[in-house]
């Protein structure tokens, strides 16, 4: 269970009804955010996310994360690197539900 007070959220996945929900859903209740690259670019280009994504881990300190199942395990950066060991909450579609959540948590890992 997370035990310090939401300072920042980040999205690490991939722009679809997931991260449409979870953007959605962070701004309603006011948390500040950060986008990461979830491996939208070609894959040749992708060093480019993943770096960004590293620096946004380093620099931002987000203490959550919120993962989609969708990302390219190239652009993850390594949770453990420095000293923000961010909540990581991996988000998927839930399609178990009529008109219920379009998201469900499926995993939490620290």
């Amino acid at each position: 269970a997370m035990t310090r007070p939401v300072e920042l959220v980040a999205l690490l996945m991939k722009r679809s009804p997931v991260w449409l929900s979870a953007t959605l859903g962070i701004l309603r209740h006011g948390f500040p955010f950060v986008w990461m690259g979830g491996g939208e670019l070609p894959p040749k280009k992708r060093h480019v996310e993943a770096l960004r994504n590293a620096e946004i881990l380093k620099l931002l300190k987000p203490n959550l994360v919120l993962v989609g199942t969708d990302v390219a395990e190239e652009v993850v950066p390594d949770w453990g690197d420095g000293e923000c060991r961010p909540c990581i909450l991996t988000l998927a579609p839930d399609f178990s539900s009529r008109g219920g959540s379009l998201v469900r948590a499926v995993e939490t890992s620290t």
